[in-house]
C-alpha cells in the first residue's frame, strides 16, 4: 500500500498581499498561554495530563510545530505523577522556564465520592538551551506555596494545594502569583474549598524565598456560583500598561457557565506584596453572552507588526456544566485610563480580520507527503489540525485522524499549513477505520476552525455505510449535499480519493474512476486537507498538484512543447513568464484581458530551440485576471495571471 516517494514541499509561491480573516474557536483546550519572543510565537499546553508540549509559530492564528518535551516522572513516590494543569512557559533572566501544576491524582471524597485533586502542588521546569522546543528540561522541582517556609521539608505533604503559578518580574525582583487554598483540610469541604490567589518573592526562578500573602479573595456577588458552592480567584495573568500593572483573574467555577474575567490592579514602584497596594475592580472586566460560555483563563501578546493587543482565551462549548471547552483569540483596547478594554466575546464562526502583519498564506504549486516518519504525535508538521487533542497522529507511517476516538463528532480536520490553492489535482489513499467510517478531503477552504462546520469550503468523502462517495459544501456553518454516487467496487480497507477543479467544475474520482462531476461557484481558492466525520481514518500518500505548475500542449512535439506558469502570481507590477522550445520556428506570445481584448505583445518572432523568460510589466493597467498565449508550430497553449495592486 505504500509508495515511497520523497517528502517535497511547494516548488514555487507567492505571499497573498489582502489581509487575511480567521474565526474562532482557533483549537480545542483549555486554559491557553502564548508568549512571543523575537517574532515567534509560543504556546504549551499539556498531553493528557501526562507531558508537555511546546508550540512554535510565526502565526497567532496558527499554533504551530508541536514538540513533546516533558514527561511526567515514572518514580511512584514522585510528587508530579500525574494530572498536568495549565502549564506556561516564561522567558526569566536569559533561560526559558516551564510553571506547571501537577499531583499525584485524584480521590474520591470518603462521604460524596466527588473526586478531590487534593495533592496538586505547583513545579518548575528549567530549559538548559535557547531552544524551549528541545527535550534538555530539568525538574527543579516543587515551589513552596505555604505559610511556614523555614521548617518546610521540601514534600508535597507539609506543602499547601496549589495551581496556576504565573511569575512577575516588578522594582527590580522577581515573584510568583498563584491560586490555592487557606490551608491543606482540603477532603473536609467536599472538593469545595475557597481558592484564593497569593504571591511570594523568588529568589531565583525556581525557588520561593517568603512565605505566601494573600492578595484576593472571592468577595462579590458576581465571584461566588450561584450554580455550584465552588468560590475562587484561579488563573492571574500579568498584563503591564503605562504605569500599571493589571492582574486579570478568573471566576468563580470554570466548570459553569458563569465563570468570567477579574482585574486587580497596582501602581507600578509599589511594593506587591503588600495587599493594601492592590485595587480590585468591583465589577467584570469580560464575561459570556448568550453564545458565548464561560470565557476565562487568558493570556496576552501583540500581533506580529506589534500595532495591536490581542487576548487569548478558553471558554465552553456547551452551557451545560463539563470539561469540554475551546481557545479563542480576540483583539482587545486600551480605556482612557490605561486598563485594558477587552470588549464582548465574539460568537464562534464570527469572521474576524487576522492580527496585523500576520502572514497569509501562499500559492501553492506541488505538496506530497507519505508521513515516512515513526510513530508520534508530533511528526505532522506540514498540517495544521482542528480538533480534540490527540486525535491526530501519524501511526504505522500514516497519518491519523481521530486517533483518539474521543469527541469525533466536532468534525477533525487539517488542512495544509501555509498554502492556498485554485485549481488543483488533489490525491490520497483513505482507509475509515472506526464507528461511522466516513472520511474524505477538504479544499478551497476559508476560515477553518474548530468544530464540525467551522470553514467554508468542500467535502469530498466516502460513505462506508451506504459505500458511496459524496460531495458537500460548508456554507455560512451549514453543510449541504452536492452530489452523490454509489460505488462500483466491493467494500475494501482502503480507497484512492482524487478531487480535480478546474474553475467551477469539480470532478471527484474513486480508484481512478470519476464518480462526481458537477459546478458550483461559491468557492474559487483556499486550503486543502483531510477531516472525519464520526470516525477514525488513515490517510496515506497524500499529494496535490495545481493546474498551473506547468502547462503543456499534450500532442507530440519532439522535446515537448512547454509554458510554464508565470512567477510571482499574482504579481504586482511585473511578473515572469516562461516557456521552452523544442525546435526553431515562430513564436507569439500575447496577454490579453478578462473580454479577450489584445493588452500586449510580448514575442512576436523567430526563436531557436531553448527555454525563454518574458517579463510582463502591468504597472499601467487595472487589478484583475488576464490570460497569456503562446503560438508555435500551429498550435497554442495557455495560461492565466492574476494582476492584484
Amino acid at each position: 500500500m505504500k509508495f515511497y516517494c520523497l517528502l517535497f514541499n511547494l516548488v514555487f509561491f507567492t505571499p497573498l498581499l489582502a489581509q487575511g480573516t480567521f474565526v474562532n474557536p482557533i483549537m480545542e483546550g483549555s486554559d491557553p498561554w502564548v508568549i512571543k519572543k523575537d517574532s515567534i510565537y509560543y504556546g504549551i499546553t499539556d498531553n493528557w495530563g501526562e507531558s508537555l508540549v511546546v508550540w512554535k509559530s510565526d502565526k497567532l492564528t496558527d499554533r504551530g510545530i508541536r514538540r513533546t518535551v516533558w514527561h511526567t516522572p515514572t518514580n511512584p513516590d514522585a510528587w508530579n505523577l500525574t494530572d498536568i494543569w495549565a502549564p506556561e512557559l516564561h522567558y526569566i533572566q536569559g533561560k526559558w522556564y516551564i510553571y506547571y501544576t501537577a499531583g499525584r491524582g485524584a480521590e474520591p471524597h470518603p462521604d460524596t465520592g466527588q473526586l478531590i485533586w487534593h495533592t496538586q502542588r505547583i513545579g518548575v521546569l528549567e530549559c538548559i538551551l535557547q531552544d524551549p522546543q528541545t527535550t534538555a528540561w530539568l525538574d527543579r522541582g516543587m515551589l513552596y506555596t505555604g505559610d511556614d517556609i523555614d521548617n518546610w521539608d521540601g514534600g508535597w505533604q507539609t506543602n499547601i494545594w496549589a495551581i496556576d503559578a504565573t511569575p512577575l518580574e516588578m522594582n527590580g525582583k522577581l515573584y510568583v502569583i498563584w491560586s490555592g487554598w487557606d490551608s491543606t483540610a482540603n477532603m473536609e469541604n467536599n472538593g469545595f474549598t475557597q481558592q484564593n490567589l497569593y504571591i511570594a518573592e523568588m529568589e531565583n526562578p525556581y525557588t520561593v524565598k517568603t512565605n505566601r500573602v494573600k492578595i484576593a479573595e472571592p468577595v462579590y456577588d458576581w465571584e461566588q456560583s450561584h450554580i455550584s458552592p465552588q468560590k475562587l480567584n484561579e488563573g492571574p495573568q500579568i498584563l503591564k500598561h503605562l504605569n500599571k500593572i493589571y492582574l486579570i483573574y478568573s471566576t468563580p467555577d470554570y466548570w459553569t457557565i458563569e465563570y468570567k474575567m477579574g482585574q486587580m490592579e497596582i501602581e507600578a514602584g509599589k511594593d506587591p506584596m503588600d495587599p493594601a497596594n492592590w485595587y480590585k475592580k468591583p465589577t467584570p472586566v469580560f464575561e459570556g453572552t448568550d453564545d458565548v460560555y464561560s470565557v476565562g483563563h487568558g493570556s496576552f501578546t501583540t500581533s506580529p507588526d506589534n500595532s495591536e493587543n490581542w487576548l487569548m482565551y478558553r471558554s465552553k462549548q456547551t452551557p451545560e456544566g463539563g470539561w469540554h471547552r475551546d481557545v479563542r483569540l480576540q483583539k482587545f483596547t486600551w480605556n482612557g485610563d490605561g486598563s485594558p478594554n477587552f470588549g464582548v466575546p465574539q460568537k464562534a464562526g464570527t469572521v474576524l480580520q487576522k492580527p496585523s502583519g500576520e502572514t497569509e498564506n501562499v500559492q501553492g504549486i506541488e505538496f506530497a507527503d507519505n508521513f515516512d516518519v515513526d510513530n508520534t504525535n508530533d511528526g505532522y508538521d506540514n498540517w495544521q489540525f482542528f480538533g480534540w487533542n490527540g486525535n491526530l497522529e501519524i501511526r504505522d507511517r500514516q497519518l491519523l485522524l481521530g486517533a483518539g476516538d474521543f469527541q469525533l463528532w466536532n468534525g477533525d480536520k487539517a488542512v495544509v499549513r501555509g498554502y492556498n490553492w485554485t485549481d488543483f489535482t488533489m490525491e490520497t489513499d483513505i482507509r475509515p477505520e472506526s464507528f461511522t467510517r466516513n472520511g474524505g478531503v477538504i479544499f478551497r477552504v476559508r476560515n477553518p476552525g474548530f468544530g464540525l462546520t467551522m470553514f467554508s469550503g468542500y467535502f469530498a468523502g466516502i460513505d462506508e455505510n451506504t459505500h458511496e462517495v459524496y460531495l458537500t459544501k460548508v456554507k455560512d456553518e451549514t453543510e449541504s449535499e452536492i452530489a452523490r454516487s454509489g460505488l462500483d467496487s466491493a467494500a475494501k480497507d482502503w480507497y484512492h480519493l482524487k478531487v480535480q477543479t478546474d474553475g467551477v467544475a469539480i470532478g471527484v474520482y474513486v480508484d481512478g474512476k470519476q464518480y462526481i462531476y458537477t459546478y458550483d461557484t461559491d468557492f474559487k481558492e483556499g486550503s486543502v486537507g483531510v477531516r472525519t466525520l464520526n470516525s477514525g481514518v488513515r490517510y496515506d500518500n497524500f499529494s496535490v498538484v495545481s493546474k498551473y505548475s506547468a502547462i503543456e500542449d499534450d500532442e507530440t512535439v519532439p522535446g515537448r512543447f512547454r509554458l510554464y506558469q508565470n512567477y510571482p502570481n499574482p504579481f504586482n507590477p511585473s511578473t515572469v513568464i516562461g516557456y521552452r522550445l523544442p525546435a526553431a520556428g515562430d513564436v507569439e506570445l500575447t496577454v490579453y484581458n478578462i473580454f479577450g481584448q489584445r493588452v500586449q505583445t510580448l514575442v512576436h518572432q523567430r526563436q531557436s530551440a531553448g527555454t525563454y523568460r518574458v517579463v510582463f510589466d502591468g504597472s499601467r493597467l487595472s487589478s484583475g485576471i488576464y490570460e497569456y498565449r503562446l503560438k508555435f508550430g500551429g498550435r497554442t497553449i495557455s495560461g492565466k495571471m492574476v494582476l492584484l495592486k
